[in-house]
């Protein structure tokens, strides 16, 4: 079977090769075109809409809270568990 198959040059011409390869790649230019002008008018369509848009909203704001002494306390925790092991190592 695969001993019938011949890759020739005048296959591709018979068959409109040329044809179908320039189809595709017209349809692929056309359509990266086409995202490109859609990306470059998206700030436009954007100003235009904000009128009509509501507010944005911050989400990631940190909540109203006091802030806590937790890294202090963590530092304390450390520094008291640091010295505890210097103490027990000159015991020895």
């Amino acid at each position: 079977m695969l001993g019938e198959l011949t890759f020739k040059f005048q296959n591709i011409l018979d068959h409109q090769g040329f044809g179908v390869a320039l189809t595709g790649l017209a349809i692929v230019f056309v359509s990266l075109v086409l995202i490109t002008l859609a990306i470059a008018a998206m700030p436009k369509v954007l100003a235009a809409l904000a009128g009509v848009l509501p507010p944005e909203r911050d989400h990631h704001a940190a909540p109203a809270v006091t802030p806590s002494n937790d890294e202090a306390i963590a530092v304390a925790i450390g520094f008291a568990m640091h010295r505890q092991a210097r103490a027990k190592d000159k015991d020895r």
